[in-house]
């Protein structure tokens, strides 16, 4: 039987068999992407100061994604405690 789209979908995202899995174990997946959602904050506040732009749109795009950065931060930090493991799917 012949796999379906849903089949090769599922088998990428698998934790345990995906190719996109790291070899590698000193970071958790969660981890690095909080590093890159926090260091969005800092990378743009670096563009706004090397190409000398403090326009509107800039401040807006900042204060949107830097906020977003520390509220996923917070709320990660929140789940990561004891309750988490309760809603988890194993």
């Amino acid at each position: 039987m012949s796999k379906t789209l849903l089949d090769h979908y599922a088998e990428l995202f698998d934790p345990q068999q995906s190719i996109l899995a790291s070899k590698y174990k000193f970071l958790p997946l969660n981890v690095i992407i909080n590093i890159q959602k926090l260091g969005t904050l800092f990378v743009m506040f670096f563009m706004m100061v090397y190409f000398n732009n403090f326009s509107l749109g800039c401040w807006v795009y900042l204060a949107l994604h830097g906020n977003y950065g520390i509220e996923f931060i917070k709320t990660n930090n929140n789940r990561s405690g004891l309750g988490a493991k309760r809603y988890s799917v194993s």
